[in-house]
């Protein structure tokens, strides 16, 4: 892995442990852009490297998450169709801070318009150390 030069992101994991990135990172894979293949190292974690499926999103690609282990595809946007037969469970969107928001209460009609910054940090008012950790480990 080609270093491109030092970063200063903080990864937040889901315990609330702050992981400094050291570098940003060129990943050899050759079949994403230029683009699509930067990342950041993270010294702190077992996986070195990060890959974002914002930044995927940001250089044209289409990720598809498969269910249980089945992996995950990645595609050219141009190079893919997605044909439901039916409408999304939930649908969400991609706020100000490139963080991808979905509706956790059931109510559709939340709105990229909205400020959820207060609420999506609040996890003192879940019910259970149990829901505080499903929502830690989801906004990663």
């Amino acid at each position: 892995m080609k270093l491109t030069g030092t970063s200063n992101k903080v990864v937040v994991t889901a315990d609330g442990s702050e992981l400094p990135a050291s570098n940003t990172a060129l990943l050899p894979i050759s079949t994403l852009s230029k683009g699509a293949r930067e990342a950041i190292i993270v010294p702190g974690m077992k996986q070195k490297a990060l890959l974002s499926v914002g930044t995927l999103a940001d250089n044209n690609y289409t990720t598809v998450f498969l269910p249980g282990r089945q992996g995950v595809d990645i595609y050219h946007a141009n190079d893919v169709d997605i044909s439901p037969v039916k409408s999304p469970v939930l649908q969400g969107w991609r706020d100000h801070r490139g963080l991808w928001m979905v509706p956790l209460d059931g109510d559709q009609n939340v709105s990229p318009e909205l400020d959820v910054t207060e609420t999506a940090m609040n996890v003192y008012e879940l019910p259970s150390t149990k829901e505080v950790v499903r929502f830690l480990h989801a906004a990663l």
